[in-house]
C-alpha cells in the first residue's frame, strides 16, 4: 500500500516541506485534474491507503491548478462536478483508504458549513458505492485555512490532522445519539438507504 501527496503548481513552500520516502510519494506540481487522472491510472488498483490532495479550496470546493477538481453547491440533489474522475479515483484506492482535501475551508467554513459538508458526502458516496467487497474509505477537508507550516517531512502534522481535518462520517449527523444510530448512518455511504443530506449543515 502507498500513500499519495498531490501538490498543485503553486504551492512550492508545502513540496519544499514533505521528503518522500517508501511508499509515501509526493507529487509536485500537479497542474490540473486530467494531470491527477493520469498519475492516477498508473497505480495498481486498490493500492493507495491514502491520497491527499492540496491546493487552494474554499467552502464546498477544492481547485487543481487553475482548474476546479471538485465541488457541491448547497443542493443535496445535485451531482459533485467531477463525478466521473471521483468514480475513476475509485478503483485505485484500498477499501479502507483515507482521501483527504487538503485546501483551505474544503469541509465548511463560518457561515458557510452546508456546501462544505456537502462536499465530503457526496464524494465519499461516490468513492463507496458499487464496491464488492465492501468498501469503508473516508473524506476529510479542512475547516479553516491550511498552511505551508502545517506540513513536515511526512506531510500534514499530526497536530494539524487533529485541528484541521473534519470527516465524512462526522457530517453524517453531529448529534448522533449513540454508536448504533452512527453505524446506521455510516452503512448510507454505500448506496443502501437515501442519506438525508438536510442534516449535513
Amino acid at each position: 500500500m502507498k500513500s499519495l501527496l498531490i501538490i498543485g503548481g503553486t504551492l512550492g513552500q508545502i513540496a519544499a516541506r514533505v521528503a518522500p520516502a517508501g511508499a509515501w510519494e509526493v507529487h509536485h506540481p500537479c497542474g490540473s485534474p486530467a494531470e491527477l487522472a493520469a498519475l492516477l491510472r498508473a497505480q495498481p488498483e486498490r493500492s493507495i491507503e491514502r491520497l491527499d490532495i492540496c491546493d487552494h479550496g474554499g467552502p464546498g470546493f477544492i481547485h487543481l491548478g487553475d482548474e476546479l477538481l471538485f465541488r457541491s453547491d448547497r443542493d443535496p440533489e445535485s451531482p459533485l462536478e467531477n463525478t466521473e474522475l471521483a468514480i475513476e479515483i475509485r478503483d485505485k484506492l484500498s477499501l479502507t483508504a483515507q482521501v483527504r482535501l487538503l485546501g483551505c475551508d474544503t469541509a465548511g467554513g463560518y457561515g458557510r458549513q452546508l456546501e462544505g459538508r456537502l462536499l465530503l458526502l457526496k464524494l465519499a458516496r461516490l468513492l463507496n458505492e458499487e464496491t464488492a467487497p465492501r468498501a469503508n474509505r473516508i473524506v476529510f477537508g479542512a475547516i479553516t485555512g491550511v498552511q505551508p507550516n502545517d506540513f513536515d517531512a511526512h506531510g500534514l502534522r499530526r497536530a494539524s490532522e487533529l485541528t484541521l481535518l473534519y470527516s465524512s462520517y462526522t457530517a453524517l449527523d453531529c448529534d448522533a445519539p449513540d454508536a448504533d444510530t452512527r453505524l446506521d448512518q455510516v452503512a448510507d455511504l454505500h448506496g443502501d438507504t437515501p442519506i438525508d443530506y438536510r442534516r449535513a449543515g
